[in-house]
């Protein structure tokens, strides 16, 4: 059905209602019977004039469709794929030329080169790291890992010989070594400044010296030396964990939830804890913390019961000054080693008298 039949339906359906108005008109004027009638008739021809409407709408629908269908579609060009082009190798940005191995336990990572104080966080011994840059602070080597800065004389290198260092007190000798890299064990610097050399004696050649607190793995043992990652190091300043040591003491915690870390240091990981009043045996004290059955725990928070100082015979414990008089204001006269054996004759304001002077009886442990 086209629109010019749909427009001559409309047309002559409304002649006819104007009809059926008239007509009514003159019904109601004539007689009620009529007036029905005429009443449904009209109602009729209403439903009519719907089903045109929608059947001219069904037209309407019919014929876009088939205009839709006889459009002709249009024509998808198809072109042969093109073979992708070889990758480019491209260098990653920041990637460094050299790695490393650390080869000391909770080293700390700072916010800046030089400045131990602002620690991060910490590498544990055997773990690996790339340096994207070095630095020199006051003649100390720093390097950065992409995580903060950390100190290069506790980073083997991949590119420098396990054992060997290039420092320039090393004469170019190679370390004395059995080849193991077995871990026996973990010790930490008991000296302010401990001497690494190339073999385990006085006799062979300094290489360099590590801080005191500083903890290592060592992977062999020769009498009272063990060879850490830099060479060897005398154990009389180098405390092997889990021994006990001359200044052995047993202690009080004094505060709750007390950390136990992995090494003498707030920057090695937490590893437990003390509750207050638990009684905890040191043994070992260095730098300020405790060794114990768990690990290091800080000794300001354990209470040590008061020292009894008597006569008798006792072994020094640190390097020890010698003085004149019972003060630390005398001159001092000599010195005693670690390990060094005295004589205590005379006990006096926390001092003792041995043949050579004045102790600070402190730093001795009696028999």
């Amino acid at each position: 059905m086209n629109k010019a039949r749909i427009n001559a339906f409309r047309k002559k359906l409304h002649q006819i209602l104007l009809s059926l108005k008239q007509l009514s008109s003159e019904a109601l004027s004539s007689k009620p019977g009529m007036a029905r009638l005429i009443a449904v008739l009209a109602s009729a021809l209403i439903f009519v004039l719907v089903l045109i409407i929608v059947l001219a709408a069904s037209g309407r629908k019919e014929a876009a469709a088939k205009v839709v269908e006889t459009t002709p579609s249009a024509q998808i060009e198809y072109t042969e794929p093109t073979a992708a082009p070889d990758p480019v190798a491209v260098q990653p940005v920041g990637v460094p030329a050299t790695m490393g191995t650390v080869t000391a336990d909770g080293l700390s990572i700072c916010k800046d080169a030089g400045v131990d104080i602002d620690v991060d966080a910490y590498y544990a011994a055997g773990d690996r790291v790339e340096i994207h840059e070095t630095k020199d602070v006051t003649g100390t080597p720093w390097g950065y890992t992409g995580e903060g800065w950390v100190r290069m004389d506790c980073i083997r290198m991949d590119d420098v010989p396990p054992f060997r260092n290039d420092s320039t007190n090393f004469d170019g000798t190679d370390i004395v070594s059995n080849g193991s890299y077995t871990v026996l064990g973990y010790g930490v610097v008991d000296l302010k400044a401990l001497n690494v050399r190339v073999g385990p004696g006085t006799d062979y050649s300094k290489i360099k010296e590590i801080p005191q607190g500083v903890r290592y793995a060592y992977y062999e043992v020769s009498d009272d030396w063990v060879r850490i990652s830099d060479g060897w190091v005398s154990t009389a300043y180098f405390y092997i964990e889990g021994t006990t040591a001359e200044d052995a003491t047993t202690g009080t915690v004094t505060t709750n939830d007390l950390n136990v870390r992995t090494g003498p240091a707030t920057s090695f990981q937490r590893v437990s804890s003390y509750m207050e009043e638990d009684s905890v045996e040191i043994l070992a004290e260095v730098n300020g913390w405790g060794y114990t059955e768990k690990g290091w725990i800080s000794m300001m928070y354990v209470a040590l019961p008061d020292p009894v100082y008597t006569t008798g015979s006792a072994t020094v414990t640190i390097g020890l000054n010698i003085r004149e008089e019972p003060n630390p204001d005398s001159e001092k006269v000599d010195a005693y080693k670690k390990g060094d054996r005295v004589i205590i004759t005379e006990v006096k304001d926390g001092w003792g008298k041995t043949d050579k002077g004045w102790i600070n009886l402190d730093y001795v442990k009696y028999d």
